[in-house]
């Protein structure tokens, strides 16, 4: 019995265990968002034990009253939680490129837990073409989404361009 609930275990964890790796390396080269089907687990519970949304965004610096960035936001799990420390003098403005991404997130939204947020401003766009004005952001933060980025050091120079003097680039 034990070696039949051992091979149950280890055959998801070998497989997945697999698949990261693969997809490491194959990103190590070619830089890519996130295929579309990979929004659904953006926010499971795996997801929230291993990176709780609280914990990284308390350890990003945001506070109240700060306008945020979050960049390469995804499906919003990173994004509500901001949103509420940012509460109620501040705003966060969650960016993705993939308009299928904000959708989700948008859908997130719609929950109860996050319906009542009304300091987020979802905005399509690219890393390396932020729309907005220099000196904009008390912080811009990005969580798991920085190694999607073809030209990352370009990505980040248009970060600092945003971030007023004294603010803070935090990535996770």
């Amino acid at each position: 019995m034990l070696k039949v609930v051992l091979i149950i275990v280890a055959i998801p964890v070998a497989v997945l265990l697999f698949q990261q790796t693969v997809m490491r390396f194959i990103r190590w080269y070619w830089h890519f968002s996130s295929p579309m089907f990979f929004g659904m687990m953006f926010d499971s519970r795996i997801r929230r034990a291993s990176q709780p949304p609280e914990k990284v965004v308390s350890n990003s610096g945001i506070a109240p009253g700060m306008q945020v960035l979050d960049l390469g936001c995804g499906t919003g799990t990173y994004t509500f939680e901001a949103a509420r420390v940012a509460w109620p003098d501040g705003k966060v403005f969650a960016l993705d490129i993939q308009r299928e991404m904000l959708d989700l997130l948008r859908k997130q939204w719609a929950r109860p837990e996050n319906s009542d947020l009304q300091n987020i401003e979802i905005v399509q766009g690219s890393a390396f073409e932020l729309p907005f004005p220099d000196d904009y952001f008390d912080a811009v933060f990005i969580v798991t989404a920085l190694h999607e980025i073809g030209d990352r050091h370009a990505s980040l120079l248009e970060a600092k361009r945003v971030v007023k003097p004294g603010g803070y680039l935090s990535v996770s």
